[in-house]
C-alpha cells in the first residue's frame, strides 16, 4: 500500500502535538535543592562543591511508597506479641549459659599449688605503729630492716613454692588423691563403686550378632606390653617384695581393668636384673577412642604393715588421637619412691584376639623343668611383646586335666589389616631364648581360627577368638 508524503507529515504532526500535551497536563517538578547547589557550584571550588552536591543528594530520600505497609506490619506485631516478646524493633536477647568445666579443668584449678604467705607481715604492721610514734631518722632505719628481713623471707618462700611446682612428687600425689572423689563424682551413680572391676567380657561378639545400638567395629585400641619400676629411692633397696594394683579405665565403663593385682600375702619379687611386673591383663581390649586413665597403687611389704611403703601412687591419663599408624609408646612417671616405666601401643583400626592354649592329647606331655616364654605380638609393632606365659625360675607350667595350659595374659589387640604372631621360646639356664614354633593368624572380626605349635616332646593346640570392640556398655 503506497502512502503519499503529505499523509506521512500529518501523522508526524499529530504525534507531535499529543506528546506535547501529555507533557503540558504532566509538568516535571524540579527540586530545590537544585537551585541550591548550582548557586554553591559557582561559589565555591569544583572538587569541594561537587563533594558537596553528592552528600545532600544523598541524604534527600523520597518517601518510600512501602512505609505506610510496614507501620502496619508493625502495630500488628506489638499487638500480638509485644507482651511476650517486648517491642517489634528489640533485637534478639538470648541468655548465654555459663559452660560447664571439663573434669580435667576441675583437676588442674584444684592442684594450683597455693605460696604460703609470709608470716612477716604481722611484724610489719607492729613497725608501721612504731614510725608514727618515733622520728623520721628511726624511719629510715626501720625502712631498711623492713627490705632487709622481706627480702630474706620472700627469697625462703620463693624457693619453696619453686620446690613444690617443680617436685612431681607432689603433682601426681595430688592428682591420685583426688582422682576416687572426681570419679565418684563423675561415674559413680552410673558405674557402681569406685573398686567395682570391669564386667564386660572378652570375646563379646565371636559368636554373636551385635545388636544396632551395640555398633562394633575395628577401633583405636591400647596394647600395654611392660611395666616396670625402674629406679627407687628414699632408701629402699633391692630385692623388692612388691604387692598392690595397676587398673586401667576406659571410656566403656570407667571401670578397673586390671592388668596388675597381689595381695600383701602374694608379693612379687622384683630385683634390679629383672623390675618388670608379672602382668595379668587386661581381661579385655581397652578402647582407645577417648582418653584412659592408669590407676597404680603399689606397696613394698615391710615386716609388718606399719613398715609397709607405698612405692608408687598414681592416677594418670593417656590419649593418642593424632596416629594413623599403629606405634609404640613409652612414658615415664615418678611418684612416692620410685620412677615407672611403662611401654605401650596404640594400635589403630583393630580388633580383639582371645588367645588359648592347650597340649594336644596323644602328642605327649610338658615335661618338669622345660622353662619356656610364649609371646604374642603383632607385624606393625615386632619389636615389642606380649608376654602370655612365663614360666619363671621354678620352671612350672600349670597344666589342667584336660590339657589347657593356664596363660597370664590372653586378650591382644590387632590391626584389622594386619597378622598375630603367636611364638613359643624355650629359655636355658642362662636366659637364653631358642624359638621353638611360632604361627601367625590373619585378623578377622569374628569366629575362631586354629592352628598348632609343635615343641618336639609335644603338640600345643592354638585357638585364637576374634572379635570387634564396641563403646556400648552391656546388652540390653
Amino acid at each position: 500500500m503506497n502512502s503519499s508524503p503529505s499523509a506521512m507529515v500529518d501523522v508526524e504532526s499529530s504525534l507531535s502535538a499529543a506528546a506535547e500535551e501529555e507533557m503540558a497536563r504532566f509538568p516535571v517538578a524540579t527540586k530545590p535543592a537544585s537551585d541550591k547547589m548550582v548557586a554553591k557550584v559557582d561559589s565555591e571550588e569544583e572538587d569541594c562543591g561537587f563533594s558537596m552536591m553528592v552528600a545532600e543528594d544523598s541524604s534527600e530520600e523520597e518517601v518510600r511508597p512501602d512505609r505506610f505497609v510496614d507501620s502496619q506490619v508493625r502495630d500488628a506485631w506489638n499487638a500480638r506479641y509485644a507482651r511476650y516478646f517486648g517491642r517489634f524493633e528489640d533485637t534478639a536477647k538470648i541468655p548465654k549459659k555459663p559452660r560447664r568445666k571439663l573434669p580435667a579443668e576441675e583437676e588442674r584449678e584444684h592442684f594450683q599449688v597455693e605460696t604460703k604467705p609470709s608470716d612477716k607481715m604481722g611484724g610489719f604492721a607492729k613497725m608501721v605503729a612504731k614510725v608514727d610514734s618515733e622520728g623520721e631518722s628511726g624511719f629510715d632505719k626501720m625502712v631498711a630492716k623492713v627490705d632487709s628481713e622481706e627480702e630474706s623471707g620472700f627469697g625462703k618462700m620463693v624457693a619453696e613454692d619453686s620446690s613444690e611446682e617443680l617436685d612431681p612428687d607432689h603433682i601426681f600425689e595430688a592428682q591420685a588423691s583426688c582422682f576416687k572423689e572426681t570419679w565418684e563424682g563423675l561415674y559413680s551413680p552410673y558405674f557402681g563403686r569406685f573398686e567395682d572391676t570391669t564386667k564386660i567380657r572378652n570375646m563379646r561378639f565371636t559368636y554373636k550378632k551385635p545388636k544396632l545400638h551395640e555398633s562394633p567395629v575395628p577401633t583405636a585400641t591400647l596394647q600395654i606390653f611392660s611395666l616396670k619400676v625402674a629406679k627407687i629411692w628414699g632408701g629402699l633397696q633391692w630385692p623388692l617384695n612388691v604387692f598392690g594394683i595397676v587398673a586401667v579405665r576406659d571410656v566403656v565403663d570407667h571401670n578397673r581393668n586390671m592388668i596388675f593385682d597381689r595381695p600383701r600375702e602374694n608379693c612379687q619379687i622384683l630385683t634390679q636384673e629383672d623390675p618388670y611386673l608379672k602382668l595379668t591383663g587386661p581381661t579385655r581390649a581397652v578402647v582407645l577412642v577417648d582418653p584412659v586413665t592408669f590407676e597404680v597403687d603399689l606397696h613394698v611389704k615391710g615386716v609388718t604393715r606399719d613398715e609397709d611403703k607405698t612405692l608408687s601412687f598414681l592416677a594418670v591419663t593417656y590419649n593418642d588421637f593424632t596416629s594413623i599408624d599403629s606405634r609404640l609408646v613409652k612414658m615415664d612417671y615418678a611418684s612416692k619412691l620410685s620412677l615407672m616405666k611403662f611401654e605401650l601401643g596404640s594400635i589403630v583400626i583393630s580388633v580383639e584376639a582371645t588367645i588359648s592354649l592347650r597340649v594336644k592329647a596323644g602328642s605327649g606331655s610338658w615335661p618338669d623343668g622345660f622353662r619356656a616364654r610364649i609371646y604374642a605380638s603383632t607385624a606393625s609393632i615386632g619389636t615389642a611383646k606380649v608376654i602370655l606365659l612365663d614360666s619363671g625360675d621354678d620352671s612350672r607350667v600349670h597344666v589342667s586335666y584336660d590339657g589347657s595350659i593356664k596363660l597370664l595374659r590372653n586378650v591382644v589387640s590387632v590391626e584389622i589389616t594386619g597378622k598375630l604372631e603367636v611364638c613359643v621360646m624355650e629359655v636355658s639356664s642362662i636366659g637364653k631364648e631358642v624359638v621353638k614354633d611360632k604361627k601367625y593368624f590373619k585378623a578377622k572380626k569374628k569366629n575362631v581360627r586354629n592352628d598348632t605349635l609343635r615343641l618336639g616332646f609335644c603338640t600345643l593346640d592354638v585357638m585364637v577368638a576374634w572379635s570387634l570392640v564396641s563403646k556400648s556398655l552391656l546388652e540390653r
